[in-house]
C-alpha cells in the first residue's frame, strides 16, 4: 500500500552562524530566564520555531506564433532550467510567548540589511531535507548565497486574549539551490 505525503516529513535548520554575536548576546541572557526552559541558545530557539517552508514555483512563459493559417501556438520557451524557478523561499514561524523570536528575527535582518555588514548573505548551510514516512532523508537541496529579504508583519489585537497558535513569515531570496536525491 503506498502512503500518502504528509506535510511535516521535512526537516529545516538555520546554520549556526545565522545569529550574529550581538543577537547572540542580547537575547541568551533572556532565554535563560524563562522557567522551565531547555533551550538556551538563541539559534536553537528559532530553528525550534520553524513551522513551515514553502519551496519556490516553476514555470515559464510559452513563445507565441502565429501559424500559417493565423492560429496562435505555442512553443516551450529556450530559456535556462534554473530561470523557470522563483529564487525566493517563505518560512513560516510560530510566534512564542512575547513575540520573542519575532523581535529575533527582526535583529537579525537588520544586521544582514546593515550596511557595516560584510557579507550580506546568510552563511552556507541552509539546507531543506525531506523525509519519508521512516525518517529517512529522500531529498536534501541546499540554498546558496541566501538573502534575508522580508519580515511579515506582527498581528496584535485585542479581540482575544487566549493563547493562540500563530505565525509569522520570513522571506528569502538565493542564488543556486542544489537538489541531491538520496535513494539509498
Amino acid at each position: 500500500m503506498l502512503l500518502n505525503s504528509r506535510n511535516n516529513l521535512f526537516f529545516f535548520n538555520f546554520p549556526r552562524a545565522f545569529v550574529p554575536a550581538k543577537v547572540i548576546e542580547r537575547y541568551k541572557p533572556y532565554l535563560n530566564r524563562i522557567p522551565g526552559n531547555i533551550i538556551a541558545e538563541p539559534i536553537d530557539f528559532i530553528n525550534y520555531s520553524v513551522q513551515g517552508v514553502d519551496l519556490p514555483s516553476v514555470s515559464y512563459e510559452p513563445v507565441r506564433q502565429i501559424g500559417k493559417v493565423g492560429q496562435e501556438r505555442a512553443y516551450r520557451s529556450s530559456i535556462h532550467p534554473d530561470e523557470t524557478r522563483s529564487k525566493e523561499m517563505t518560512i513560516t514561524m510560530q510566534l512564542l510567548d512575547g513575540y520573542i523570536n519575532y523581535w529575533m528575527m527582526l535583529d537579525i535582518f537588520d544586521h544582514y540589511y546593515d550596511i557595516k555588514t560584510k557579507n550580506v548573505h546568510i552563511p552556507d548551510g541552509v539546507v531543506l531535507r525531506i523525509l519519508d514516512a521512516e525518517g529517512q532523508i529522500i531529498v536534501s537541496s541546499a540554498f546558496t548565497e541566501v538573502l534575508f529579504k522580508e519580515i511579515g508583519p506582527l498581528q496584535m489585537n485585542f479581540s482575544n486574549n487566549a493563547p493562540d497558535f500563530s505565525t509569522f513569515d520570513c522571506t528569502f531570496e538565493y542564488l543556486d539551490l542544489e537538489t541531491k536525491v538520496e535513494l539509498g
